[in-house]
């Protein structure tokens, strides 16, 4: 890894994965994908076993995990984490048995390693529904983003196009 030590490294919810596999799909943006891979190796975010066994969604996004997982480049949860999203479903009860089932895990994972979590999901909308990632986050302190902006400008995303010839210009907003 080639980190430097402010950099931050974020830990993503599968539905950021899901999502962009919808919004940026492989046989139109084949370059975003290749940047992704490439801030994968590089270690600016991490892929977790329990987001690539709860990916579901397009097809390719699967194929493209998987290429990632027999590249090494999926983290397996250790017991440590284990143990920590057990006390964090018991007290704040995040998973629910149906959507949500890396969620307690990429919160402990995140919590143990100092991680940034990002995720599209919003707070509870009610006290008596369940907790949602951003909630337990502010109890516990751990820092998330939800906003892809703000995933690009920390990492330095950059796309560049096969085709040289694509000139991309800003765009004015009047």
């Amino acid at each position: 890894m080639n980190i430097e030590e402010n950099e931050t490294i974020f830990v993503l919810d599968t539905n950021i994965l899901i999502e962009s596999a919808y919004w940026y799909p492989f046989e139109f943006f084949p370059e975003f994908w290749q940047v992704m891979e490439k801030l994968l190796k590089e270690g600016r975010w991490i892929l977790l076993d329990v987001v690539e066994q709860e990916i579901g969604g397009p097809k390719k996004l699967k194929k493209w995990i998987n290429t990632q997982k027999v590249n090494g480049l999926v983290n397996k949860i250790t017991d440590e984490v284990r143990s920590l999203a057990a006390e964090i479903n018991d007290q704040y009860q995040i998973i629910d048995g149906i959507k949500s089932q890396a969620d307690a895990y990429i919160i402990a994972f995140s919590k143990i390693n100092g991680c940034t979590l990002f995720t599209r999901e919003g707070h509870r909308k009610m006290p008596s529904d369940i907790y949602k990632i951003p909630d337990v986050c502010d109890i516990l302190a751990i820092k998330y983003i939800r906003y892809v902006k703000d995933f690009i400008r920390s990492v330095g995303f950059e796309i560049k196009f096969l085709d040289p010839n694509i000139k991309l210009e800003p765009i004015k907003i009047v």
